[in-house]
């Protein structure tokens, strides 16, 4: 269609751009959906006016069923079911919402209350949607406080129309438009935030008891309705996984479009949609899925094994990189979902190990302990993604790389910190060095090569994060650089080899470059050249293989790579010149 093509872009960056595109839009919306846009333009700036729901609800409503004329009739096809006032409505959701979260927490801004997205395709999330809009929020949250909030928007309402949106968000979870399902995603993240805002929300000086009662019930009537639709987005991602793109069992939003770069369906905007619940959710995540049977946590706070299996095969096995990455930001979330515990441990200055209940908080051991099914699947994709061909999924890889490491570190330095005045229990005890070299020989190797890769974002992200992970664990008892790679010359040597031979010219070059690496920081090191020596000959090897290929940047490298080998070690290197 050709009007179609030429119509303007949709833009989601703020909520004035957001309707102001819907009017511009062609072929022309319905008369319904205009109104209902200009209507919104007027109050735009009003954070808490309840005929910002009220229209908002509209637009959802007609997005989903098409217009209808004034005598009930529908109108033509071009007037029913758009997906634009369909977007537009959870674009706008979720601002509201994010409003509401800030007016909760009696905060000017909801800077920190951003949810976790990404994705090729989907908008940026904005604050709020202009400098007026902010300073307008400002003077309203200001003036106003929590136990006021009846009087601007009723919480019965509040919750009638939370679960409007829910309904609205299973009914287009895996609508054919990915714009439409990526927004979806987003207002759960922020529904899921307002949940939680409400419950762990401490009375405020002016509020009184029975406030706070109401705003904890509240609370939990929200949570469950957002429990409710991520039980619906796992049995969805189940249903994509379950029927590949060789069955005839596709869902209704797939078009068709199956291979590795255009989007696979409703499977990564499922994985979005269960990372916005779980970053949203925070630490209490794993209590809120507990115990509920195909929900992603055992009883006693443990993963269930089936979700992350799933998790696995998107991240390592699928053949879409979108969905691969979806995947692994996923991943990251989980690990903040652990972190989280534990920094709201600093924050109340909990014992070690132990929740505000004084019970025992086992949350961190998902990262910390070794036969943890969290912390042996991270291990295990970060070993395939870190060596993906596509440049998105291997920086989602190297993201997760660094969240991981970190979040061990900011552990492992707060129980050094306090090691003085900790109980002298061995069970409580922290062995960074083991932990560390436990993952070393899978990981190391790849953050190794990851330094060289061609692609620019790659390359500087891998480099701080070697310069993070190593300045911070020698402080607390872990080993250098250089003597973790001495340590590791095995399983290092034997992946650059394989680098060397790797279908992409781009990874060969890498792979040249850091076996030259290390002829320079371990074979002309006293210190170290010795832990380099067994393996001079299988590298110099790889690098004559690389003096034949294809493209001259490999071949350069090699030759570059071999002098610096045979001035390191030249006895070793006498046969094969």
């Amino acid at each position: 269609n050709t009007a179609t093509l030429s119509s303007p872009k949709m833009d989601f960056s703020s909520t004035e751009r957001t309707l102001s595109s819907l009017l511009r839009r062609t072929p022309k919306l319905g008369p319904n959906v205009l109104s209902l846009a200009i209507k919104l333009q007027t109050i735009q700036d009003d954070p808490l006016d309840p005929n910002f729901v009220k229209y908002t609800a509209d637009l959802l409503q007609i997005g989903t069923v098409g217009e209808k004329s004034d005598n009930g009739i529908e109108m033509s096809e071009k007037t029913q079911a758009r997906w634009e006032p369909l977007a537009v409505g959870f674009q706008l959701t979720s601002t509201f919402l994010q409003r509401i979260i800030a007016f909760y927490q009696q905060k000017e801004e909801s800077n920190n209350d951003e949810v976790y997205m990404d994705g090729p395709r989907v908008p940026t999330i904005q604050s709020l949607s202009s400098n007026k809009s902010n300073n307008d929020t400002k003077n309203q949250i200001s003036q106003a406080k929590v136990d006021d909030v009846t009087t601007l928007l009723g919480e019965n309402e509040l919750v009638s129309f939370s679960e409007i949106v829910m309904k609205m968000c299973q009914m287009h979870l895996e609508h054919n438009e990915p714009r439409v399902r990526s927004l979806v995603a987003k207002v759960v993240g922020y529904h899921t935030k307002l949940g939680t805002t409400l419950i762990c929300s401490t009375a405020d000086s002016t509020a009184t008891n029975g406030s706070s009662e109401n705003h904890t019930k509240m609370g939990q009537t929200i949570i469950d309705q957002s429990i409710g639709l991520y039980e619906t987005t796992l049995k969805s991602l189940k249903d994509h996984l379950s029927s590949g793109p060789e069955t005839e069992n596709k869902s209704k939003a797939s078009s068709g479009a199956l291979d590795d770069t255009t989007g696979w369906r409703a499977l990564e905007t499922n994985l979005f949609c269960i990372g916005s619940f779980v970053h949203s959710a925070g630490d209490l995540y794993f209590k809120l899925i507990g115990g509920r049977e195909g929900c992603g946590a055992t009883s006693d706070g443990a993963m269930d094994d089936s979700l992350l299996k799933d998790i696995e095969h998107c991240c390592v096995t699928h053949i879409n990189r979108h969905v691969r990455a979806a995947g692994i930001a996923l991943l990251e979330q989980l690990i903040h979902a652990c972190a989280s515990s534990f920094t709201k441990q600093q924050q109340d200055n909990l014992p070690q190990g132990l929740d505000d209940n004084g019970s025992k908080n086992n949350v961190m051991d998902l990262l910390l302990l070794p036969e943890s099914n969290l912390r042996q699947t991270i291990v295990r994709v970060l070993k395939v993604a870190l060596a993906d061909n596509w440049s998105q999924v291997r920086m989602a890889a190297s993201v997760l790389c660094r969240v991981f490491y970190v979040t061990f570190l900011d552990y492992a330095e707060e129980f050094y910190h306090h090691a003085n005045v900790a109980a002298n229990n061995n069970d409580d005890k922290i062995d960074v060095q083991s932990w560390l070299l436990s993952t070393y020989p899978m990981l190391l190797p790849r953050m190794c090569l990851n330094r060289f890769y061609l692609a620019q974002g790659v390359k500087l992200y891998s480099h701080d994060t070697w310069r993070i992970l190593f300045e911070r664990s020698e402080k607390i008892g872990g080993t250098g650089g250089v003597e973790s790679v001495a340590l590791n010359a095995g399983p290092i040597c034997r992946y650059y080899v394989q680098m060397c031979d790797a279908d992409n010219h781009v990874v060969r070059e890498a792979g040249c470059q850091a076996v030259a690496e290390l002829a320079t920081k371990l074979g002309r090191n006293i210190e170290y050249a010795e832990y380099l020596s067994p393996y001079v000959v299988m590298l110099l090897q790889a690098l004559i293989m690389c003096f034949h290929d294809e493209s001259w940047p490999v071949r350069d490298e090699a030759c570059l790579a071999c002098g610096t080998f045979c001035l390191a070690y030249p006895e070793e290197c006498k046969p094969e010149l």
